[in-house]
């Protein structure tokens, strides 16, 4: 039966450069063996450590390449970290990083609706996990809640590591159509017991429904050729949305057609009335 060739490969995935801070890993060892799918291997790595280096959480990764018995590639990477407690001291404090947010589809969220606000966090730190990570929400006005908790947590972040974070939020039924400030805070522990943290500032745009009505058209009893007259429509904001550059367009048959005439803007609850003159 054809025997089948694992490659293993230890890949560190700090810094060349970082000498000083760890460990160096660096290596590709052959094996021939495991001929059989039920067969297993047990294999052991002595890895060197740099003599100043620091304590810390440092990951890498093993990568498993090989073929089958049909001559067929076959690979695997299993994320690992080394964990580093007798070297000297750490002082390095893991900066955590917010970003890529977007609310909803990224464009607004509707009143009364509820949508999913998305976060990137991410662990900027090359020698320290992040571990017991609290994700908060928090909004002044009201306008803006969370449809389930304020509080999202993240168990763990290895060094580089990155998450991706949604809260699940609800516009009040009067939300004022506005930009909504919102602040996400994030608080974790590291090293024996030491908290970092990062709070920034977002904003969501929210937006009212738009509830328009107009009034029927008061048209005069009696038009004589060649006279000007003139009909009357009143447009009505019924929402909470102002209105921009509201334009009457009408068509009277026999009478005019294609004219228009702007009303201009309509704050909520107001009504304005449209003239148009006609010949």
């Amino acid at each position: 039966m054809k025997r089948t060739l694992f490659l293993f490969l230890l890949c560190c995935l700090l810094p060349l450069g970082a000498r000083a801070e760890g460990l160096w890993l660096d290596g590709a060892h052959a094996y021939e063996g495991m001929e059989r799918s039920y067969d297993m291997g047990y294999f052991s790595f002595r890895v060197p450590l740099y003599r100043d280096r620091l304590n810390g959480e440092y990951p890498f990764s093993i990568a498993v390449r090989g073929v089958d018995a049909a001559g067929n590639a076959l690979e695997a990477r299993f994320p690992l970290e080394a964990v580093i407690t007798g070297g000297q001291e750490n002082g390095e404090v893991p900066q955590l990083l917010l970003m890529d947010f977007r609310a909803g589809d990224g464009a607004w969220i509707e009143a009364g609706e509820e949508a999913t606000l998305s976060l990137s966090l991410v662990n900027q730190s090359a020698t320290r996990a992040v571990e017991n990570i609290a994700i908060v929400f928090a909004e002044s006005t009201g306008g803006l809640f969370p449809a389930r908790s304020d509080t999202v947590r993240v168990s763990r972040l290895a060094a580089g590591e990155s998450a991706l974070v949604e809260i699940p939020i609800r516009a009040a039924m009067d939300a004022e159509p506005r930009a909504h400030s919102v602040e996400i805070r994030a608080q974790g522990a590291y090293g024996a017991g030491k908290d970092t943290s990062v709070a920034e500032k977002f904003t969501v745009d929210v937006r009212q429904s738009v509830r328009f009505a107009h009034s029927e058209a008061a048209l005069p009893v009696r038009v004589t050729q060649g006279d000007v007259s003139s009909f009357t429509i009143t447009l009505m904001n019924m929402g909470k949305s102002p209105l921009s550059n509201a334009l009457l367009t009408f068509d009277v048959p026999g009478l005019a057609s294609g004219g228009s005439v702007l009303a201009g803007d309509l704050a909520p609850g107001e009504s304005k009335d449209a003239t148009a003159n006609f010949r």
